[in-house]
């Protein structure tokens, strides 16, 4: 350090330096970058800032100068100090005392200076490139996470240089390129300040134009680009992928024309890769690292971001999407054996997930963007080329690599996104007709995953997953009445019957979500309800209701919890429908016996069907030990799912309440059956009754309503003891329900007329305490 401080001493004021103070300037500040990273607090200890800014002014001072005669020697001094303010820039203890020192507007004077200087330009063009690059690395270095630092370049016109680089014709040394775009992400990541003069400064549309350049520039290439070249277009992206991650700059990378130009880009280079021989594989993966960059900018900027998604839309540039998302998937399927999933240390393979992903996230965005759902279910090219993807031939063929379900997956969840509303169900299933091959598409998949075995190592993965999406799509569907309406007359249910019954674990927990919850729905139309019920005695099927009982009686696992609900839903839809069309004794007796009570009861519960043990009620429940907190000693409460919602808990209530008075005249009384789980059932109808009103916890009133009317249908259907019990912890409780003077109605189920005048809380509490009281 001693030997720099001495010659940069020993400088004159202006004019040429000798070549051998140059030469042993550069060979000291050489060996010192080496090590500037690992030591920069001695070096700035050492005053070693102030020298290089004395360094770098005598140098921008005698390029500037243009009586001066510049050589290489001067170039070089300019070269290696930048060098070492590079280095140094490593430690972020350095940068701070850099700007103090005034390095960040003499670098960036150089800069100007080495590209600008007629005298400069008559250098070899590796001398002037050697400097800029590290000038270019010393801006970059100085700027990481440092907003003062960022400002300084701002202010010094780094901003303007950098820009300058991207847009001019002709460029920079290409070599340079992949440091001045690493250098203006630095600048600009996460920075407001420098984010918003870079807009003011119509960065958008030189960036824009220089990644199409250079994008176009690589996909052209008949040999192997440079890697300089993939760099640069890896950081230009991050350069617009830093930016949208800021939502005010949303609105602007849309109307600048930057947006769709990144979905032009796209487009091309799928087109680009789908055309390579699949023979050239180093090409292939030059092309996909391209793409990873495009998608991943398209991704950030769609996936949370409503302007975006919207704008898809509205500029109208989902038909060319679609289209990339359709030739990419024909990329995938010509070679996935060779580039669809990378084998560990392989580096002939190519790895496309990320893409294939990134690409799915997209269009799922679009899809699920609520202004966008309408105008979707109005769009008959946009439906036309989803139910395309749903009844292609790929559909039909053996899945043999993991790419074949891209569109598949897409197709299925694009269109359970638009059917979020009765009204784009409506047009989706009439307009558009999209139930045939929607279910087409699933009775494939679900036939060739039932076909492969249940063991992790041959299941068929990608029907999983085609199911899933396509179930979801047909789940949303079935919400509306066209829907249901639509897919009963298709057969749904025997498509989905086999699903019911696989075998369980976490991969295929979200299929049987969906095959319970499009039953669930499906159970809500007169004639599906039936067939839900009904068994087919010429091919010994089991019922549709059967299958979900059998499950719901095996389940005991905290994950399968929301499958346990959707199932028990689906038996009170069956129950509710049956009764309400005052259907034929001879359903009610299959759905008594099918297993529905207990599911019923686990519905009110919470808890697997497993966990509540059957007894008789016993006389010495009437002398159980101490009371439990709600003051109760003849219903010892069993534990209950702290997860239950009171919303869910009253389905099961008024499917088993309509049970009991559908069997009230039998000899097998759904009644007598329930009071055999009275230590479950009966506690949490009683917390029901009691709720206050005033808590934060409230119960709606319709379903204390309907708490009521259920014990009531016990209380008069079961003889012995078990009224007794009931008494004593119920009227207490009945009495508090008079004093509140609550005049809110509830409808009564038990009435299907539609005419019948609703109850309040306090009439059918006085109907209760007149059961009880006989």
């Amino acid at each position: 350090m001693d030997e720099i401080t001495a010659l940069a001493a020993s400088l004159p004021p202006s004019g040429p330096i000798p070549s051998r103070t140059v030469d042993q300037l550069c060979m000291a500040l050489q060996a010192l970058a080496h090590s500037a990273a690992v030591a920069g607090d001695e070096f700035i200890e050492d005053g070693v800032l102030d020298v290089l800014a004395r360094l770098m002014q005598f140098v921008v001072s005698a390029l500037e100068d243009s009586d001066v005669n510049v050589d290489q020697h001067t170039v070089r001094l300019g070269d290696k100090t930048s060098h070492l303010v590079a280095e140094l820039a490593k430690d972020e203890t350095a940068r701070d005392p850099m700007r103090q020192a005034g390095l960040i507007p003499l670098i960036c004077r150089l800069q100007r200076a080495l590209t600008s200087s007629s005298a400069v330009k008559s250098l070899p063009l590796d001398v002037r490139s050697d400097a800029v690059r590290q000038t270019l690395r010393a801006v970059g270095n100085v700027c990481v996470d440092n907003d003062d630092n960022r400002s300084a370049v701002l202010d010094s016109g780094g901003l303007d240089f950098l820009l300058r680089g991207l847009g001019s014709p002709p460029p920079l040394d290409e070599a340079l390129l992949p440091v001045l775009t690493g250098a203006l992400l630095n600048a600009v990541v996460d920075y407001e300040h420098v984010q918003a003069a870079f807009v003011e400064k119509d960065g958008y549309n030189i960036i824009a134009w220089f990644l199409k350049t250079h994008v176009q520039h690589v996909l052209k290439a008949d040999g192997q680009p440079q890697g300089s070249a993939l760099q640069t277009i890896t950081f230009g992206c991050r350069v617009v992928g830093n930016f949208v991650e800021t939502k005010h700059q949303m609105p602007i990378f849309v109307s600048s024309g930057c947006f769709a130009t990144f979905v032009d880009l796209l487009q091309t280079a799928v087109q680009s890769l789908k055309s390579s021989p699949s023979s050239n594989i180093s090409q292939i993966q030059h092309k996909i690292v391209v793409l990873d960059a495009l998608c991943a900018v398209l991704h950030d900027a769609t996936e949370l971001n409503e302007f975006v998604q919207v704008g898809f839309c509205s500029q109208d540039l989902l038909p060319s999407f679609l289209s990339t998302v359709e030739e990419f998937d024909a990329f995938l399927r010509q070679n996935g054996d060779r580039f669809g999933k990378s084998k560990e240390n392989d580096e002939d393979q190519v790895d496309v997930k990320d893409v294939q992903d990134a690409l799915e996230k997209v269009i799922v965005s679009v899809f699920a963007n609520d202004e966008n759902m309408p105008l979707l279910a109005q769009s008959f090219p946009t439906v036309s080329k989803l139910k395309q993807w749903l009844n292609s031939d790929q559909v039909r063929e053996s899945m043999l690599c993991f790419s074949v379900c891209l569109v598949i997956w897409i197709a299925g969840l694009s269109l359970g996104n638009v059917a979020r509303s009765d009204d784009t169900c409506g047009k989706l299933v009439q307009a558009h007709d999209v139930v045939p091959p929607l279910l087409a598409c699933l009775a494939v998949n679900v036939s060739n995953l039932v076909k492969s075995t249940s063991t992790e190592d041959r299941r068929d993965h990608d029907a999983v997953k085609n199911v899933r999406a396509v179930s979801g799509a047909v789940g949303n569907l079935t919400l509306s009445n066209a829907g249901r309406v639509a897919f009963q007359g298709a057969g749904i249910l025997k498509v989905i019957a086999p699903l019911l019954s696989l075998d369980d674990d976490l991969e295929i927990l979200g299929v049987k979500q969906s095959a319970f919850a499009i039953t669930k729905n499906m159970a809500r139309n007169s004639i599906a309800a039936d067939e839900i019920v009904s068994s087919d005695s010429a091919s010994s099927e089991i019922s549709v209701l059967r299958r979900l009982t059998s499950f719901l009686a095996q389940s005991v696992s905290d994950s399968e919890l929301q499958l346990r609900m959707e199932g028990a839903r689906a038996v009170a839809n069956v129950v509710k429908n049956t009764f309400e069309r005052q259907h034929t004794k001879s359903l009610f007796a299959e759905i008594s016996s099918s297993g529905a009570i207990p599911a019923l009861i686990s519905l009110v519960t919470g808890l697997p069907i497993a966990q509540m043990s059957q007894s008789s009620p016993s006389p010495a429940l009437s002398n159980a030990g101490p009371s439990s907190p709600a003051g109760r000693s003849h219903f010892p409460s069993a534990s209950t799912s702290f997860r239950i919602y009171p919303a869910l808990q009253n389905e099961g209530i008024i499917a088993l309440t309509l049970l009991c008075e559908a069997t009230k005249a039998s000899d097998a009384r759904v009644s007598s059956i329930i009071v055999t789980f009275e230590s479950y059932i009966v506690p949490p109808l009683l917390d029901l009754l009691d709720n206050d009103p005033a808590s934060d916890d409230r119960v709606p009133q319709g379903v204390r309503v309907n708490a009521c009317l259920l014990l009531r249908q016990l209380a008069s259907q079961v003889q012995g003891s078990f009224k007794d019990r009931l008494s004593n912890d119920t009227l207490p409780i009945l009495d508090r329900i008079r004093s509140t003077e609550n005049t809110e109605s509830s409808p009564n189920p038990l009435e299907v007329s539609g005419k019948a005048r609703p109850l309040t809380l306090i009439e059918a509490a006085d109907a209760l305490r007149g059961v009880i009281a006989a």
